[in-house]
């Protein structure tokens, strides 16, 4: 009789620690959460070293499925309040076989804002989250972040996504 019970309460046990190990395991391949103080002092260093718009990682490897998040900054170098915009277009297909269109509906939260005021030098730190269809080809593209100041151009900068398929843990 106790054999059952330990048998039982070993495999409760093992169930709960893959079911950890698995939360775990998909949390660490979803690119940044949220935007957090430690983030926020990154970005700004980057900026920091003269850049006006600057993406946290440039080159990024989404699988399909999984929510992906990447953050940018906007550094206001100006001497007065600026009203910034941004837009986030695909701008290089590479062998991708689907349009910009559908490239850009891959992007979920975070395309586009706008009357975004910034003083003279801080910064504004943005998140994009993608999410690629399961049934998505495995390619590389490239996305530009388009920054605009009183609808001028002031900066961009640009990120790259590598599709590759999903863990099947997750």
């Amino acid at each position: 009789m106790s054999t059952i019970i330990i048998v039982i309460i070993s495999v409760a046990v093992l169930i709960l620690g893959l079911i950890l190990v698995k939360n775990i395991m998909c949390k660490a391949i979803g690119g940044i959460e949220n935007i957090d103080d430690q983030l926020r002092e990154e970005l700004g260093k980057i900026v920091n070293d003269g850049k006006t718009v600057a993406v946290k990682e440039v080159s990024n490897n989404i699988p399909k499925g999984i929510l992906y998040g990447v953050s940018f900054v906007i550094n206001n170098d100006k001497s007065t309040q600026g009203k910034f915009s941004y837009s986030v277009t695909a701008s290089d297909l590479g062998q991708c076989s689907f349009s910009k269109e559908a490239a850009g509906s891959f992007i979920v939260i975070g395309e586009h804002d706008e009357n975004i005021a910034i003083n003279p030098g801080d910064n504004y730190v943005g998140l994009i989250r993608l999410k690629i269809p399961k049934s998505t080809e495995n390619c590389q593209l490239r996305y530009t972040v388009n920054v605009m100041e009183s609808n001028t151009q002031y900066s961009s900068a640009y990120f790259d996504v590598t599709i590759e398929n999903g863990k099947a843990i997750c």
